[in-house]
């Protein structure tokens, strides 16, 4: 057995094949003998390699499938989420009464009329650009109206 395990070794790492196919390799060669030393004559000889033809397909078929799910496992991608689960309770916000709000929007409406009458005031100097253009533009009106 030790030796079956040495050969099985060295054909490994020669013919860079998985050690599981070449164990089966090894033990149909040997079965292939024992069963053809036994056989009587040239009929149960072709029985015996038809069914050791078939029995080596099926190994070939299924390495062959393990080869290509090995492969598509090589590359696949695996996504994964990890989650954690909050513990989480529906709690509406409590309003002000109406007339809290009332009182605010008469106050927020105050100081908006105050901000834009400030903002008036603060462009002072477009408002006298604008007066003097007013007042050449009428003054250029008359004259075109006298002549």
């Amino acid at each position: 057995m030790n030796v079956f395990l040495s050969l099985a070794h060295q054909l490994q790492f020669q013919r860079g094949e998985s050690f599981y196919n070449l164990l089966l390799i090894l033990s149909f060669s040997i079965l292939r003998s024992h069963t053809l030393a036994k056989a009587n004559s040239i009929k149960e000889i072709l029985e015996i390699e038809e069914k050791i033809r078939a029995l080596e397909e099926d190994i070939e078929s299924a390495t062959g499938r393990l080869k290509y799910l090995s492969d598509q496992v090589d590359y696949s991608t695996l996504d994964l989420t990890i989650s954690t689960q909050k513990n989480f309770k529906y709690s509406p916000e409590k309003r002000d009464k109406f007339l809290e709000r009332l009182k605010q929007s008469l106050s927020k409406g105050w100081f908006g009329l105050v901000d834009f009458f400030l903002i008036l005031i603060h462009i002072w100097p477009i408002w006298i650009i604008g007066v003097l253009i007013f007042y050449a533009w009428r003054k250029y009106k008359m004259r075109s109206r006298r002549k």
